[in-house]
């Protein structure tokens, strides 16, 4: 997804870009054009589904959620980009991840002048139908920057450990089981090193992430 920066904000389009092996292919993506959205993450499963999540910008709304702002997923089907319902205006998208068209894990902060600034990320479910918001909320003990998926109960989520409202330059990661959120920690051989930036599972039990000038394999 690419940002044209200012220009959404006062109703530009979002574009997307496609690799077709040889170059990149830009369109708009039909319908994003919402004061105040902006792109947020991108996760496909195949060339023919992708899930976008797009957050809705504080200081051009105010908060103040209109009801053409109602959407922030949208799904690409192959051919063409389709809005899919947020259940939640007061939860934020920070990050997502697919494992197939019928699963995708979304991190989500939540969003509005009167949540309390330690107050833990949630996270939302696709069942490739719908997205749901689970009751229970994230661990809270990370500020989560990036998630990924190797199948629908195995994910990581990273970013920096946080206190209370203090987000602290050490790594940490939570990790599901398919059953509940546990806290992962962060890596050992670059603790102090920042938070940890991205990450990337293609085997249940195995994930490389970056943090900062390193790079580091998470295995159990």
């Amino acid at each position: 997804m690419v940002d044209p920066g200012e220009a959404v904000a006062s109703g530009g389009k979002v574009l997307a870009a496609s690799w077709n092996g040889r170059r990149w292919r830009v369109d708009s993506v039909s319908g994003l054009s919402v004061p105040g959205l902006t792109p947020v993450d991108l996760s496909c499963s195949s060339v023919r589904f992708c899930m976008a999540v797009t957050d809705l910008d504080a200081e051009a709304t105010g908060y103040s959620v209109a009801a053409e702002q109602d959407d922030r997923a949208y799904v690409w089907h192959g051919r063409n980009w389709s809005r899919v319902a947020w259940p939640d205006q007061h939860v934020a998208p920070s990050a997502l991840a697919c494992a197939s068209q019928g699963s995708c894990l979304a991190v989500a902060v939540q969003a509005g002048p009167h949540v309390p600034p330690a107050a833990s990320d949630r996270w939302l479910r696709w069942d490739g139908r719908r997205w749901a918001l689970q009751a229970r909320p994230m661990p809270g003990a990370i500020v989560v920057t990036s998630v990924s998926c190797a199948t629908s109960g195995r994910c990581m989520a990273v970013g920096a450990s946080r206190t209370d409202d203090v987000a602290l330059d050490v790594a940490g990661s939570d990790y599901w089981d398919g059953r509940a959120w546990q806290v992962a920690g962060g890596p050992p051989t670059v603790s102090g090193s920042g938070a940890i930036e991205a990450v990337a599972c293609l085997q249940a039990r195995s994930c490389l992430a970056v943090v900062g000038a390193y790079w580091t394999h998470w295995r159990t």
